[in-house]
């Protein structure tokens, strides 16, 4: 599979299995909804539309800080490359400080 192909069943499946697994999956959702994103099946997609990017991003971080993960192991899981997990693990570091200071 090519990290930008539309996902198929099985890989959202496959996604929502895992992240019940690693026992996220009710975070994830409190974060997609806090982004106005319907489901976390959503953040797998292909879209790059802002409120999505910002949701991925701030779950990828979630993995990240909880389990360690390397950005090539968060991007296989959301199917994206290693160099646009750490894309979206600074822009969600650069939001939240820039929110931070007003």
């Amino acid at each position: 599979m090519r990290l930008v192909d539309t996902p198929t069943n099985s890989d959202l499946s496959l996604f929502v299995e895992t992240l019940r697994g690693l026992q996220i999956y009710d975070e994830i959702k409190a974060i997609c909804l806090r982004h106005g994103v319907l489901s976390p099946k959503d953040l797998r997609g292909i879209s790059r539309e802002w409120h999505l990017s910002a949701a991925r991003g701030d779950a990828m971080r979630l993995i990240e800080a909880r389990f360690g993960w390397s950005s090539l192991a968060i991007g296989r899981l959301f199917g994206r490359s290693p160099d646009t997990v750490l894309h979206l693990l600074g822009r969600t570091k650069t939001a939240k400080e820039r929110s931070a200071r007003g």
